[in-house]
C-alpha cells in the first residue's frame, strides 16, 4: 500500500512538473509564431515576385507550423492577392498550391474560400493560369473537397465556368477543361461515361430532349482528349529522363577530361 501511495504521489508530481514546463513552451511557441508571421506577411505583401515564388515552395511546412486557423486567417488572405498581381507567374503559383491549401484547410474552406478564388482565374488572360486553375479545381473534386453543387457551379455557373473553356483557342486549356468535366462526371460513373457527361452537361443542354445523344460524341471527344493528355504527359516524362541522362553523361565526360 505504501508503495502504491508513493507511486501515485510520484505520478502527480511528474504531471505538475510537466504542466509547469508546458506553459513556457507554449508561450515560446506563440512568440515564435508571431515573429515568423510578421516575416511571412512582409514577404508575401512587399517582397519581389522571385522572393514570393521562393517562399511558396515552403507553404506545406508553413501550414503545419501555423496550424489551420492561422493559415486560413493570416496566410491565405495574402496568397489571394496573388490573383490580382500583374505577374502571371504569381497567379499561376497560387493556383498550383490551391489544392494543397484546400486539403489542409478541409472541405468547408475548400468550398467557401479556396474554390471561389481559383474560379476567378478561369477568366485570366494567360492560358497557362487558366489551365492551372482548372487542374486545381479538378484536384479538389478528386480529393472529395468539393460537393456536387459547387462542382456543377464551376462547370456551368452564371459568373465564371469551365463550359466555354471546352472550346478555348488554347489546346492546353481545352484539355484541362475536359479533365475537369471528366472529374465532375466521375461520381456518376456507375452509369456509362456518356450518361455521366450528359448529367454534368445538363445545365448547358437545357431544353434539348435527347441530351444523351449529344453527350455521346462529346464523351468520346473527352476520352480522346484525356488519352492525348496522358500520352503527352508520358512523352514529357520521357523527354525529362533523356535530358537528365544527357546531363549526367556530360557531367561524367567533363569529369574524365578534368582527370586527363
Amino acid at each position: 500500500d505504501d508503495d502504491d501511495d508513493e507511486k501515485r504521489a510520484s505520478s502527480k508530481n511528474k504531471k505538475r512538473a510537466d504542466s509547469k514546463k508546458s506553459v513556457p513552451q507554449e508561450a515560446a511557441l506563440l512568440e515564435l509564431r508571431g515573429h515568423v508571421r510578421r516575416w511571412v506577411v512582409t514577404l508575401l505583401s512587399e517582397a519581389s515576385a522571385a522572393a514570393k515564388l521562393a517562399l511558396l515552395e515552403t507553404l506545406p511546412r508553413l501550414y503545419v507550423f501555423f496550424g489551420r486557423d492561422q493559415t486560413q486567417d493570416v496566410v491565405m488572405p495574402h496568397l489571394i492577392t496573388f490573383l490580382n498581381d500583374g505577374d502571371w507567374a504569381l497567379r499561376d503559383a497560387f493556383c498550383a498550391h490551391a489544392a494543397g491549401l484546400g486539403a489542409f484547410l478541409g472541405r468547408d474552406a475548400s468550398e467557401g474560400l479556396v474554390s471561389p478564388c481559383v474560379g476567378q482565374a478561369l477568366v485570366d488572360t494567360e492560358p497557362l493560369v487558366i489551365s492551372r486553375a482548372l487542374r486545381a479545381v479538378g484536384s479538389l473534386v478528386d480529393l472529395g473537397l468539393l460537393g456536387q453543387a459547387p462542382t456543377l457551379d464551376l462547370c456551368f455557373g452564371a459568373q465564371v465556368s469551365a463550359k466555354p473553356l471546352l472550346v478555348h483557342p488554347s489546346p492546353s486549356v481545352r484539355v484541362a477543361a475536359a479533365s475537369f468535366v471528366a472529374a465532375a462526371a466521375r461520381p456518376f460513373l456507375a452509369r456509362s461515361f456518356a450518361d455521366a457527361v450528359a448529367l454534368v452537361l445538363e445545365p448547358a443542354l437545357g431544353g434539348i430532349d435527347d441530351s444523351a445523344f449529344l453527350a455521346e460524341p462529346l464523351a468520346t471527344d473527352l476520352e480522346t482528349l484525356l488519352n492525348e493528355e496522358r500520352d503527352f504527359a508520358n512523352e514529357e516524362k520521357a523527354r525529362q529522363r533523356r535530358q537528365r541522362q544527357r546531363r549526367r553523361q556530360e557531367k561524367e565526360s567533363s569529369s574524365e577530361r578534368d582527370k586527363d
